[in-house]
């Protein structure tokens, strides 16, 4: 796969629309949780308008990744449907760095020359596509917190690690209760207790 999908602007004529729908072979995408594997063609289907100087690219993207389970981090076939959405405005009108203002997320680019790259689109639908939380099953135990056993291969799982590790949110008071008991054991800490 190349790494680019130049879409020659030229080739549209004024108020005309360009239909792409096509495909690449990709091995690996990358998203945030980094790089997966990709088990489909990335496919996509995408019309740009133009309007003068000015150009609305909208489409779909569909491929299938290996994403791993939010809980127990197994590999999970994903299907993905992202949506491609893109106004491409002349430099001319690109406003001067003094004028820009923070806005809500638009998707607006100032393009030069006449020649623009798909690529960089279908990839973030494609990132924009994967859900929050990917499961492997709805029910996913996940893992043991303490030595990262897999709960669904066992379910009955006590792991030995988590019953050596004090819970720091009694430290505090197993140290008063050892100071306690200590008092309640040596007589002569509890005689300095009641002459004082």
């Amino acid at each position: 796969m190349n790494n680019q999908l130049i879409i020659d602007l030229q080739m549209i004529s004024e108020e005309g629309i360009l239909v792409i729908d096509d495909s690449y072979g990709t091995d690996y995408t990358d998203l945030i949780i980094g790089i997966c594997p990709v088990l489909e063609p990335v496919h996509y289907h995408v019309e740009i308008q133009r309007n003068y100087q000015d150009y609305f690219v909208q489409g779909h993207v569909k491929t299938k990744v290996v994403h791993p389970c939010t809980r127990c981090l197994r590999p999970v076939p994903l299907e993905i449907i992202g949506q491609v959405e893109v106004v491409l405005l002349s430099s001319d009108h690109e406003p001067k760095e003094e004028e820009v203002e923070l806005k809500t997320l638009e998707n607006v680019v100032y393009y030069r020359g006449l020649e623009f790259d798909l690529l960089p689109y279908i990839q973030e639908a494609i990132l924009l596509g994967v859900p929050n939380i990917v499961l492997c099953r709805q029910d996913c135990a996940g893992l043991c917190g303490f030595c990262g056993q897999d709960l669904n291969q066992q379910p009955d799982h006590e792991c030995a690690d988590m019953k050596k590790m004090p819970d720091e949110r009694f430290l505090v008071l197993e140290k008063l209760k050892r100071k306690f008991d200590k008092e309640e054991i040596d007589p002569a800490v509890r005689k300095n207790k009641t002459i004082q």
